[in-house]
């Protein structure tokens, strides 16, 4: 008789679990790029860094505590320099994950913006959402969204979670053909184009 009630559990909870997969996979009006509860995203592409020397980053997915509960987000270290490297800038640098499968580019048409949860380690952080299609990724580059502060309610990011909404008309890229996303510490950001800091990100998708 346990046994057949433990069987009955597993059939239960399996069920339940088909379920909640379903409603999340036909919901036509999200595509959740990360939720960072994985190492690669939500699609399965990969998630890196990019820099050129002598501006550096890394990453990681942590344990982090949001609306009270604990939850994986992804932690952004960054040292952008103001001077040396290409150019005389300091190089650059970032964090971008891959949203295409294999050569299949994800299209968003009907798609009305991007959206992603910020805070930062002190306050006052500054970066730009990069998106490419076909086009930038074959240049290695993507086109910026503002500054992050633009999209926030307190017009900032604080030490406190803030969704971001960006606009996808904001963004000059074509829509049927995008290849990746980045977070970027763009020079012209920072006064002397110089900053170092974290940020905190988590539930990067799109919406209707």
């Amino acid at each position: 008789m346990k046994k057949i009630i433990i069987f009955l559990m597993v059939i239960l909870f399996c069920a339940s679990l088909n379920t909640v997969m379903a409603k999340k996979s036909t919901d036509s009006n999200v595509i959740l790029i990360d939720d960072m509860s994985k190492m690669n995203n939500s699609l399965g592409g990969r998630c890196a860094v990019y820099q050129r020397h002598p501006s550096r980053a890394g990453f990681s997915k942590v344990s982090q505590k949001r609306d009270g509960k604990e939850d994986k987000v992804l932690k952004i270290r960054f040292d952008k320099k103001g001077e040396g490297g290409p150019y005389g800038q300091g190089g650059w640098c970032g964090y971008y994950t891959i949203v295409k499968k294999g050569k299949k580019f994800l299209d968003l048409t009907g798609f009305k913006k991007l959206t992603l949860w910020v805070k930062g380690e002190q306050g006052g952080e500054k970066f730009k959402v990069g998106i490419a299609d076909q086009q930038y990724e074959s240049m290695g580059d993507s086109a910026k969204s503002d500054d992050i502060s633009n999209y926030l309610k307190d017009k900032k990011i604080t030490t406190q979670w803030q969704k971001a909404e960006i606009p996808l008309e904001d963004i000059f890229v074509e829509w049927t053909q995008i290849a990746s996303l980045a977070i970027n510490f763009e020079t012209d950001l920072y006064e002397n184009g110089a900053a170092k800091g974290t940020v905190y990100i988590d539930d990067i998708q799109f919406e209707k």
